[in-house]
């Protein structure tokens, strides 16, 4: 993986990192990191043993992101960090010299990525994910995590790319069911709405039902009694025109 040496070689890195991961737009931070790998080992013969040498300015600052990303990054505890650390040593160590130019063309390029928005973004999205985990699950969940430390810089896009399309497919799908559920919620307040205004026009219907028949109806005690009915017309219980008291003087 890393056979490209220094020189103009070291530019080969960016080509071939564009290749893996298609049309998509390259980060500015990888692009950024390349260019000045590349610059720096074609500059002078000084700058492209500086490279090569681990105890360089430019080493040793490398050397120091990786190891501030590796302390933030939540995908692994303590002691695995510890151990990671430890590999890298080790690899460094018993790399030949004329292979860390690339070796750290590629890192550079990896922390560039891991440090930039994309990458903030998913390290945020692990953060907030294991902040609410419970043991058993956050030890499930960073299992399944991609290995970004022994990753190279090429692996570690693809996985961002997959992150970022993943994202957006949830985001996608939860705009339609949000779309969706308000669009239900409407058609519920609109049949409540309907069924409100149906029960007040049948309400109405009544009302006014009532208030004909009280207005045409007579009332009860407006209706005449046989009594009033005789006694007005001057009749006895037994009618016929004769007074009631006649028929007891009879």
């Amino acid at each position: 993986m890393f056979a490209i040496c220094r020189g103009a070689k070291a530019a080969l890195l960016g080509a071939a990192f564009c290749a893996i991961v298609g049309p998509r737009l390259v980060a500015a931070e990888f692009t950024a990191a390349v260019a000045r790998v590349s610059s720096e080992a074609e500059s002078t013969p000084a700058a492209a043993r500086e490279a090569e040498s681990l105890d360089s300015p430019a080493w040793r600052e490398t050397l120091g992101n990786w190891r501030e990303w590796l302390a933030s990054e939540k995908r692994y505890t303590a002691a695995e960090a510890e151990q990671l650390q430890q590999e890298l040593d080790a690899q460094l160590a018993g790399m030949a010299t004329a292979d860390r130019a690339a070796f750290k063309a590629d890192l550079d390029a990896k922390l560039a990525l891991l440090n930039g928005q994309l990458g903030g973004e998913y390290r945020q999205w692990v953060n907030e994910t294991l902040a609410v985990a419970s043991e058993s699950y956050a030890r499930k969940f960073r299992a399944e995590l991609p290995d970004f430390a022994r990753m190279s810089a090429a692996e570690v896009q693809a996985a961002l790319d997959h992150f970022d399309y993943e994202r957006s497919q949830v985001e996608q799908y939860e705009t339609a069911y949000h779309r969706s559920q308000n669009q239900r919620a409407a058609a519920v307040r609109d049949e409540l709405q309907y069924q409100r205004e149906a029960s007040q026009r049948a309400a109405d219907r009544i009302g006014r039902n009532a208030s004909l028949q009280a207005h045409f109806a007579v009332a009860p005690q407006s209706q005449p009694t046989i009594r009033q009915y005789n006694s007005q017309r001057g009749y006895g219980y037994y009618g016929y025109g004769f007074p009631s008291f006649w028929f007891f003087l009879w």
